[in-house]
């Protein structure tokens, strides 16, 4: 008997490293490292959750908060695993006599007083680049053409800043260390829609899957410029300075709507949901590219390891329909089909009637075709007293006395 796939949706999550992937489960999070001498190296992480050791993170918005800072402090301390593990380190040749001499001098401080000095000033040039610099901009030209446009300003504002951060990335792609990257993180979506489509988890069941996934932190980003955009509605202020300021004090809550966001398109597949969720998964077209069969391995290593047995980590899915009536979900449709209408014999008073139960069909098509008929007639005959008058009015007997 053919195994059954079931389609699921799973909490577990990824990251791409350097040479590497790093899943996140409910229990353990695993970091699947490929070493230079090309062995998969697996590692166990320690990160603590805020929303497991605290109820207040587990509110929503605030969970999403918290789920972001759990993620970048997992991610920093994953990222910086793997450059080690994988060797890069090694491939930028000997130290100079500066670096030795440092080294010797203040030994492991300095490194992470670099370390520390390099996400200042990370931070403050994301600051100038997504959040001063817009305003700038806007400011200069609204100087220059003389007159004053701000109901657009939130709106120009987001543009520029979407328009800086695709620049951003399309720059970083081009090095051949960050475009690895987009493979590793390629693998992990494959790697994870496969395993919530109930395959095996193979390289050959993997490769078939697609790159882009809704979960997928590049969406978030895509989802928090777009709310940025309506916070920036507002912000009263025009000075740079201080709308970068009360602009910064909102990301909490940016964070916090975006996260929701997510997990509703994540759980739900609808028209709402698939709008909300196409920037970013057009946006994945940048980060994520097609990897090989051994960046796959390493993801597939990196997911056996956070796969709970008792399966904890499904929070949605799908079964596969039973009924003989929709044939077509056994073999892998998983949404309902479109009702559609018995066949009519008769329309009297707009009211379909059914050839073999000879019942009034009440569904939404006949309830809108009603509906429709009876705005052309109002128009037709009128209304009030002038209406009363039209044998139209009557003998289309969609109105009662």
């Amino acid at each position: 008997m053919a195994k059954e796939h079931v389609k699921r949706i799973t909490s577990i999550g990824g990251q791409a490293l350097i040479e590497g992937v790093m899943m996140r489960g409910p229990k353990k999070t695993s970091m699947a490292v490929r070493l230079p001498d090309g062995s998969i190296d697996l590692t166990e992480l320690s990160t603590p959750s805020l929303r497991q050791k605290y109820a207040f993170w587990r509110v929503p918005v605030l969970r999403g908060i918290a789920t972001f800072v759990d993620s970048l402090r997992a991610g920093f301390q994953a990222l910086s695993l793997s450059a080690e593990k994988s060797g890069i380190d090694e491939e930028e040749g000997e130290p100079s006599k500066f670096d030795l001499w440092l080294e010797k001098k203040f030994g492991d401080k300095i490194m992470n007083a670099i370390m520390a000095a390099g996400t200042v000033l990370g931070v403050l040039l994301a600051v100038v680049l997504f959040f001063f610099l817009p305003t700038l901009l806007y400011n200069g030209v609204e100087l220059l053409a003389g007159s004053t446009i701000e109901p657009f300003r939130s709106l120009a504002e987001g543009v520029m800043r979407i328009l800086i951060f695709l620049g951003y990335i399309l720059f970083c792609s081009r090095l051949p260390l960050i475009r690895r990257l987009f493979q590793y993180h390629g693998a992990e979506h494959k790697t994870i829609f496969c395993y919530e489509s109930g395959e095996d988890l193979t390289v050959e069941n993997v490769r078939r899957h697609i790159r882009f996934h809704p979960r997928c932190g590049t969406s978030f980003m895509g989802l928090m410029l777009l709310i940025g955009i309506v916070v920036g509605f507002f912000i009263p202020f025009t000075n740079p300075f201080l709308r970068t300021l009360v602009k910064l004090l909102c990301i909490p809550l940016v964070m916090g709507l975006g996260y929701e966001l997510i997990r509703v398109c994540g759980r739900c597949d609808n028209l709402a949901t698939r709008i909300v969720a196409a920037p970013g998964l057009w946006m994945q077209r940048l980060t994520t590219k097609e990897p090989d069969d051994s960046m796959i391995e390493v993801a597939i290593a990196a997911m056996k390891e956070v796969i709970p047995e008792n399966g904890e980590d499904i929070v949605g899915g799908v079964k596969p329909c039973r009924s003989k009536r929709f044939p077509d979900a056994a073999a892998g449709n998983w949404r309902r089909p479109a009702w559609t209408a018995p066949p009519l014999t008769r329309w009297h008073c707009s009211r379909a009637v059914s050839a073999s139960t000879g019942k009034r069909c009440c569904c939404t098509a006949n309830r809108r075709r009603r509906k429709r008929k009876r705005k052309r007639i109002l128009r037709m005959c009128g209304s009030g007293r002038r209406a009363g008058r039209c044998s139209t009015f009557w003998a289309s007997g969609l109105f009662s006395t």
